[in-house]
């Protein structure tokens, strides 16, 4: 499979997999209108309240100014999930409509059986978690690990993996002890997307992070894909698992 295909792949698995998350957190809503989403999550934060790619759209200056609209009757400004390079008309819109870029993360994949074997440490272990009490304590903890305040937490990612078939949430514990880590797993076309992977500062560099991974990758059998956005301090551990970087994603905001 070339490089492409898998950008393609982790370009739907995103879409669909925002989609979902924040299709569950009080007061969101997505809007579809000519090959974008609209996604909202119910809270004030530019990076989770975005334009996410589904194909590209007939006449993307005039769709872009239509999702600029809706954002503006919500209060919001503008901001928009791309894959750099999928659609260079995308590319030159969010330029042409004076976008700020605000994040770039590389897309890394890795084929499933390919990913290489990370033990949990001694003394702890992994568990997926389905009750909504324990989601909303693995998102505490990746608050923590992650540094978002707690508006976000409880607002978004205490809600962001729904009871549905598609969608895993995985915890590491302590043995006899507390939630340490956490990490989220979303299946589309058969490619898992693995995010949110976080540990408690206390318990960072002993590897449970690298088992958050590489469970996530297994738990779902179907899956012969694995795709995942690192942040800089990460990347290097996914690297050693056997992830390789696909294409470069980018989230676009209006400053006003």
């Amino acid at each position: 499979m070339g490089s492409s295909d898998i950008t393609e792949r982790i370009a739907r698995g995103f879409a669909q997999t925002e989609r979902i998350r924040r299709l569950q957190a009080p007061g969101s809503a997505v809007i579809e209108i000519d090959g974008l989403s609209l996604a909202f999550a119910g809270v004030p934060e530019p990076a989770l309240n975005s334009v996410l790619v589904d194909r590209e759209p007939n006449d993307v200056p005039a769709v872009l100014e239509r999702a600029k609209a809706e954002f503006a009757r919500r209060g919001l400004r503008l901001g928009i999930d791309i894959a750099a390079g999928r659609h260079p008309s995308i590319d030159a819109g969010v330029r042409a409509l004076g976008l700020t870029m605000i994040i770039r993360r590389p897309g890394m994949a890795a084929a499933v059986k390919d990913i290489a074997s990370a033990p949990v440490p001694e003394g702890f272990a992994i568990q997926v978690v389905t009750g909504r009490e324990e989601i909303a304590q693995a998102a505490e903890a990746a608050g923590e690990a992650f540094g978002d305040p707690g508006q976000i937490v409880r607002g978004f990612y205490a809600w962001s993996v729904p009871n549905v078939p598609e969608a895993a949430c995985l915890v590491a514990r302590e043995i006899g002890g507390q939630l340490v880590g956490s990490a989220a797993a979303y299946l589309h076309e058969d490619a898992v997307g693995i995010l949110g992977v976080g540990v408690r500062p206390a318990f960072q560099r002993r590897g449970i992070g690298a088992a958050l991974t590489s469970a996530a990758a297994q738990v779902f059998p179907a899956a012969d894909l694995a795709w995942l956005h690192p942040s800089d301090i990460a990347e290097p551990m996914y690297r050693t698992l056997g992830f390789e970087t696909a294409g470069d994603w980018e989230v676009w905001i209006d400053r006003g």
